[in-house]
């Protein structure tokens, strides 16, 4: 049972945030349709088709990128993180993205 009172991984508060997220993080990307995930089919997707996935949770490609978050937030081998702090790295990469005007990856910041 979540937080909002369902039994999805994620209530409806939460996937809102994820989804806004996303799409934040799809628009500002330097290589928005790039795929950037392969999934074990084969198929891969790229960072608007991630966001539009989050915006239908109940679709297979929804599904999988719900299911995505909710190892990340139990992640036993690192330790569980918040939804939060996850959040804020793609928030982070969004804002950076945004300020450059520009493409181009750095190396990954350590989540905290």
């Amino acid at each position: 049972m979540t937080a909002d009172g369902g039994d999805a991984p994620f209530g409806i508060r939460d996937r809102t945030r994820i989804s806004r997220s996303l799409a934040r993080w799809a628009k500002a990307h330097p290589r928005p349709n790039r795929p950037v995930l392969e999934v074990a089919d084969g198929s891969q997707l790229t960072p608007r088709a991630i966001a539009a996935a989050a915006r239908a949770p109940d679709s297979r490609a929804g599904a999988l990128i719900y299911s995505m978050f909710a190892l990340a937030v139990e992640d036993e081998m690192r330790g569980p993180h918040e939804l939060e702090q996850i959040l804020s790295v793609f928030d982070r990469d969004a804002r950076r993205w945004s300020r450059r005007g520009e493409g181009g990856f750095g190396p990954p910041e350590k989540m905290q």
